[in-house]
Parts: C-alpha cells; sequence; structure tokens
C-alpha cells in the first residue's frame, strides 16, 4: 500500500478489508457485509464481477483514489483500460491501481 495513499479512499477487494482494517485503514467493504447494507454489498459485487459503469459511479460518489484488488479480479481489465488510473505495485497477493 503507497504510505501516501493510505489515508485516501480505497475500493478494495472484499477478502482485503480485514487486512486493512488490521493496518487501520477505512475499506470500501469487508467481511461484515451486514453492515454495509444490501445496496452497498449488492453494488460491490456488481463491480468486483466488472461493472465499468458502476465502479465510475462509485468512484465518484466515494472519492475512490486508489484500488487494491487481487490478481484475478475481473474488475482489473476495466481499470486497465482507464486513462486516469496508473498500476503502481503488483506481487503474488494482487494488485495497487492510482488514479491520477
Amino acid at each position: 500500500m503507497p504510505p501516501a495513499l493510505a489515508a485516501q479512499p480505497v475500493l478494495n477487494a472484499y477478502d482485503f478489508g480485514g487486512y486493512l482494517i488490521f493496518r487501520g485503514k477505512r475499506p470500501y467493504i469487508d467481511g461484515r457485509g451486514d453492515m454495509y447494507g444490501d445496496e452497498h454489498v449488492v453494488g460491490y459485487s456488481r463491480i468486483a464481477h466488472g461493472d465499468a459503469a458502476l465502479f465510475g459511479q462509485a468512484v465518484q460518489r466515494w472519492t475512490i483514489r486508489w484500488v487494491i484488488l487481487p490478481n484475478d479480479s475481473k474488475l482489473l481489465p476495466v481499470i486497465a483500460r482507464l486513462p486516469d488510473w496508473r498500476l503502481v505495485a503488483r506481487d503474488k497477493a494482487g494488485v495497487v491501481y492510482v488514479r491520477s
């Protein structure tokens, strides 16, 4: 996680939410889905499955500055095509993209 972005709003994979909380960061979603409400959880599911329009809406609504996703995320090809997002980190656990 780039230190300069740590305090910025993030869209994370569901499975990465607990780690972000452990690191003192506020996740977009985590394993406590019931506290987010059905609309947020269903919306996240659609985003995670590659819904580009809903991703764009979430970025605007929540002022998302970065994403952290697993390497096999269906959202990655969507983000890779967007001109205002750049890849800043990749390892065996996942990738981090930052919005310009």
